[in-house]
């Protein structure tokens, strides 16, 4: 192990351990939901974009999959993606063919974890 020098006096230094602080309990804060055959890993005030999900802007339940709890949500609104582009061709005919979709999406805020 080495010493570790002060530059300025050059004696060695002594290290002094920090205290260890207890990590908060972050299962009661965080939950997974599902929708859409994708899951999303959330907390108490996220804004979460999913698929486009049937429902009038209201407040809806989603049960966590870790640890059972209710997840509630607010339905904020519906959204289009960003566009993407695609190109069909064929070389040598001639043929191009350009088009563009957008994703419909449900924006969901978390408001908490029950």
């Amino acid at each position: 192990m080495e010493k570790i020098i002060n530059k300025k006096t050059n004696k060695p230094v002594k290290k002094v351990a920090k205290p260890v602080q207890p990590k908060p309990d972050t299962k009661a804060q965080i939950a997974v939901i599902q929708t859409g055959g994708k899951q999303y890993l959330v907390k108490a005030g996220d804004l979460v974009k999913v698929e486009k999900l049937p429902a009038e802007p209201k407040q809806i339940e989603f049960t966590d999959l870790l640890h059972n709890k209710k997840v509630v949500i607010e339905i904020q609104g519906d959204i289009k993606a960003k566009k993407v582009t695609g190109v069909k061709f064929k070389k040598r005919k001639g043929y191009l063919k350009r088009f563009g979709h957008r994703q419909d999406q449900t924006i969901l805020k978390i408001l908490e974890i029950k």
